[in-house]
């Protein structure tokens, strides 16, 4: 029998001290640059957007893809990408952890749209709330201490 799979996530994180070095400059190519990472990992990036100091993103993997090693992919070439194309006004890096929650078909065009409105989101809500906000509608057990580390 042929392995079938469905596997939606949302994944989140942010810039050490949510130092707001996504600048619109930035971004644009900083997405592109994700979506040649998903795309050569055979990751379907359904939606990435964010805000100066965190970014999101929708995406659709196999069951052979170990999600920890794809984030680590994305942090450590994004890393070197922007120290490489970019002069930023203190040394880049984004924080050590993340945040990836599961989320149905039927919940991805919801997912999208939350994405896609980012940056008027957060003219109403820091992203400490919001990030808590996400644990606790996920029932995940956090200790604040780690959340930012």
């Amino acid at each position: 029998m042929s392995t079938f799979s469905a596997l939606y996530y949302h994944l989140v994180w942010s810039t050490k001290d949510r130092i707001p070095h996504i600048s619109e400059k930035i971004e644009e190519q900083l997405y592109k640059y994700i979506f040649g990472i998903m795309k050569n990992k055979d990751v379907h990036l359904i939606q990435i957007g964010g805000i100066e100091d965190h970014i999101y993103m929708l995406i659709r993997v196999s069951p052979d893809n170990n999600l920890a090693t794809l984030v680590k992919d994305i942090k450590v070439s994004t890393t070197k990408f922007i120290k490489t194309n970019y002069n930023v006004a203190t040394e880049f890096s984004w924080q050590r952890g993340y945040g990836i929650f599961s989320v149905s078909k039927s919940m991805t065009d919801q997912v999208k749209e939350y994405i896609l409105k980012q940056k008027e989101h957060h003219a109403n809500k820091s992203f400490v709330d919001e990030y808590i906000g996400f644990l606790q509608k996920h029932s995940v057990e956090y200790d604040e201490k780690y959340i930012f580390s």
